[in-house]
């Protein structure tokens, strides 16, 4: 006996065949998604966000001075569609780093806060009223980062804590660290397949006053990236020849505000990463020396953001310039 096809059986079985094909399309989506490094412009401070390939782990280093936080920061954040920070860093504490995070923890709601990671202790110089209203801010939720530390950030990316209060990964103490703030800054390595990406805060390069050289050691350690964030926005004292030779960064960030009183970024640290031979990029053009005719040099006036698949290159846009590629070497 013949049987005619059951065409609403057809149907069906077409239309699950169709939503299957679209879920795997949209998981499919969520592995090969990017990596995101975002420079946020919050003037003479430094600010960087961190959206892992998975799409779900968000990472935020300082918030930039008092105000920042909530004029720049959670604006960027909610224009971005990140509504929850798996993790919070405080690089050190100094009020162009954390004077803002007070501001973005209150702002997001300490629901959708994860853990605040910093150095610990207390600031080297007498305690500021940004480091109160930081340490009151996250309270409950601030644990010290580790020396040596990852953090997993899914879908393949990690960060890793290099150094932290004048101590490096695999190398001696640094003496008398503690007498500066910024020797004593977290520094962080994120890695995503081939891909490395190196920030430090304010971390210093040769040795001035009690400010000193922290970023020679470092540099044996992390060996070479493909982007890095300038430190201490491109000041004399940071970014030295060894340092970045070894790193050779195809980009470096500098996160720096018009009018600044310190003449930041200086000719001095321009002039050292014009010979390392790397893009340079800032999120303003500060107050201080030039790029010359030999380098390269972008203003993104606003936020710079990259993104990378990890293997093969990464890119780089801001404001309404077109993105430009660079490979991963």
């Amino acid at each position: 006996m013949y049987n005619k096809p059951n065409r609403l059986g057809g149907s069906i079985m077409r239309r699950l065949a169709l939503v299957f094909a679209i879920v795997l399309c949209l998981s499919n989506a969520g592995i090969c998604r990017q990596l995101e490094v975002h420079a946020i412009d919050v003037g003479q401070g430094d600010c960087t966000l961190i959206v892992s390939p998975d799409g779900k782990t968000t990472v935020l280093i300082d918030a930039g001075d008092d105000g920042f936080g909530a004029k720049a920061v959670l604006p960027y954040l909610k224009k971005q569609h990140i509504d929850h920070l798996s993790y919070v860093i405080a690089s050190h504490y100094d009020e162009d780093h954390i004077g803002g995070l007070d501001e973005v923890l209150g702002g997001i709601g300490v629901k959708k806060i994860g853990t605040v990671y910093d150095r610990g202790d207390k600031p080297a110089r007498s305690t500021s009223a940004a480091f109160k209203r930081y340490s009151k801010a996250a309270a409950g939720r601030r644990k010290t980062l580790k020396l040596g530390q990852v953090i997993s950030l899914g879908g393949g990316a990690s960060v890793q804590c290099i150094a932290e209060n004048g101590l490096i990964v695999k190398k001696t103490p640094i003496s008398n660290a503690a007498k500066n703030e910024n020797n004593l800054c977290v520094a962080l390595l994120l890695t995503f397949k081939k891909f490395r990406y190196f920030t430090s805060g304010d971390s210093g390069g040769k040795k001035s006053g009690d400010y000193l050289d922290v970023e020679t050691p470092m540099a044996g350690v992390v060996g070479h990236v493909s982007a890095m964030k300038v430190d201490h926005h491109g000041s004399a004292s940071s970014s030295n020849d060894a340092f970045l030779k070894k790193l050779h960064p195809t980009v470096a960030f500098i996160d720096v505000g018009d009018k600044n009183k310190f003449k930041h970024p200086t000719q001095s640290a321009l002039d050292r990463l014009v010979k390392a031979e790397c893009t340079i990029y800032q999120t303003e053009a500060g107050s201080g020396g030039r790029i010359s005719k030999a380098g390269c040099d972008i203003v993104a006036g606003g936020a710079i953001k990259l993104t990378t698949d990890g293997l093969s290159k990464f890119s780089i846009a801001c404001g309404s310039k077109p993105a430009r590629s660079y490979p991963i070497r």
